[in-house]
């Protein structure tokens, strides 16, 4: 069957269809309704056209047997629309690397273990936090009360030297060899109401102590 075009209108059923193929159809094919498919759509080097899509009824790729999920584009975005259940988007070996849950939290996961989840007061990490740059923070750097090896700020290798709070307005300052503090110009103290000073250091000239 050699033919310009084909236009139909219903259900098509067919144990094969070549376009453009080796011989059965030469043309284009129009069909207005529903083709159902029960074997493979091979589309032979071709692109599966869609146009931009107005609502949930037209012009996306819908998955799921009530549209759970769909890809489209209407005209002015893209977008993937998952509406049921966890979304989670795999490596080749079947570990998560992406999870999100609707209204919840999104989740970045390092062979399958989380390392970043997004949280209703910002994002949460498990692990290590390792940043190449300047970070910026507009609010404070909240550190519970801990320990040098928990809940420090902490410098060097192995927390050599950590600064922590066990509570009690208490800070400890911890180092495994010689304490030193480097200073600029002056270092000054002062009490608990920024009034009055009560330690201040003069450079590389003299340590002052008031009262």
């Amino acid at each position: 069957l050699d033919v310009p075009s084909i236009n139909l209108t219903g259900i098509v059923t067919a144990t094969e269809l070549d376009i453009n193929g080796k011989g059965d159809i030469s043309g284009d094919l129009n069909v207005a309704g529903v083709s159902t498919f029960v074997g493979n759509v091979n589309l032979g080097g071709g692109n599966l056209i869609f146009g931009d899509s107005g609502s949930a009824s037209d012009d996306r790729l819908t998955f799921g047997a009530g549209t759970d999920l769909s890809i489209f584009h209407d005209g002015s975005a893209s977008y993937i629309r998952h509406t049921t259940g966890p979304f989670y988007i795999e490596s080749n070996s079947g570990q998560t690397a992406i999870q999100i849950v609707p209204d919840a939290a999104t989740d970045l996961r390092y062979s399958g273990s989380k390392r970043l989840s997004t949280s209703p007061s910002g994002v949460d990490v498990t692990g290590t936090l390792n940043v190449t740059g300047v970070s910026t923070f507009t609010s404070p750097v909240l550190i519970p009360d801990g320990s040098v090896s928990a809940a420090a700020l902490a410098f060097a290798d192995d927390t050599d030297t950590g600064i922590f709070s066990v509570g009690q307005n208490t800070i400890n300052f911890t180092t495994s060899g010689v304490e030193r503090l480097e200073l600029g110009t002056s270092l000054t103290v002062f009490n608990e109401t920024g009034a009055d000073v009560d330690f201040r250091i003069e450079g590389d000239t003299q340590a002052n102590l008031f009262y």
